[in-house]
């Protein structure tokens, strides 16, 4: 088969930490460059994008990017020629600034934020 390499780019170092040692025990980390797998790097798509090998990425999925990040993934993605660019906007942040604002939220409003 060939060879796919999944790359998970997020801010939080925890989460990555997390997300590699998962990817390591389920044996899905890449054992060697060139071989596919599972691995998350810190930091901002758009400092990731400056790794990117010619010809990568095939597909670009951005999933809850907060504010700009979305954009930068866009951005990101048409600039390497990926074939297939998909995303989900995050809208808490700012969705959570407008119910902040107000003087008391229901039980729908309260809902909608733990998530």
């Amino acid at each position: 088969g060939i060879p796919v390499l999944t790359q998970g780019v997020e801010l939080r170092k925890d989460l990555v930490a997390k997300t590699n040692q998962w990817a390591q025990d389920l044996g899905l980390a890449p054992l060697q460059e060139g071989n596919g797998g599972l691995r998350f790097v810190q930091g901002y798509i758009s400092e990731a994008s400056g790794r990117l090998q010619e010809g990568e990425p095939d597909v670009l999925v951005a999933l809850h990017a907060c504010d700009t990040a979305t954009d930068d993934a866009i951005f990101t993605g048409i600039r390497a020629d990926a074939k297939v660019i998909i995303t989900a906007p995050c809208c808490h942040k700012e969705l959570r600034q407008q119910f902040d604002q107000r003087d008391s939220l229901d039980g729908a409003v309260d809902h909608v934020l733990s998530h």
